[in-house]
């Protein structure tokens, strides 16, 4: 009885994320490390797919993102023109929900180190590239509502704009 009630909140957000004035659509892209043997580095264990420099980017799945507050209570601190700028601080918050349904093709979990790519206008021309840094919860009951903290990439640039027409989402 007690499981329905986080249920019920993961399938209302991402009704509220698919259909929100304010949702943002995402392509979703992994890295994949393309050196082999792809778990050592120079005979040490790698730290971190930072470490890297032979990677690839792997289309996973389309979907929406909505833009959430840290703390739905908190103020904003406003600015001259009486306008609360979003995105003052280095984190922002997502609800991220792929456009497939689960079992289906083009289906994905979001994972740490994941890249969203915010694609802002329809053709194209303007994306943001974002990595999925953590991911919190904003109940304690299984299964969990989570939302994603991502830290902007600019420097990852490079590679989304090669990644412009996208194969079929890869299976993992």
């Amino acid at each position: 009885m007690l499981h329905q009630v986080p249920t019920a909140i993961n399938r209302l957000a991402s009704r509220i994320v698919h259909r929100h004035p304010n949702s943002i659509g995402v392509q979703m892209f992994r890295k994949r490390v393309t050196r082999t043997p792809n778990d050592t580095l120079g005979g040490l264990g790698v730290l971190s797919g930072e470490d890297e420099e032979s990677i690839v980017f792997d289309f996973i799945g389309a979907g929406s993102a909505l833009p959430t507050a840290e703390d739905a209570a908190a103020s904003a601190m406003m600015n001259d023109n009486q306008d609360a700028p979003y995105g003052a601080g280095s984190e922002f918050r997502f609800l991220i929900e792929p456009e497939a349904q689960a079992g289906e093709s083009g289906w994905f979990d979001v994972a740490k180190n994941d890249v969203m790519v915010l694609w802002l206008l329809d053709d194209g021309s303007l994306k943001i590239p974002f990595e999925v840094v953590d991911v919190e919860t904003v109940n304690n009951l299984p299964p969990f509502s989570v939302r994603y903290i991502c830290n902007r990439r600019d420097d990852l640039l490079w590679a989304v704009n090669d990644l412009d027409e996208p194969d079929e989402p890869t299976d993992p």
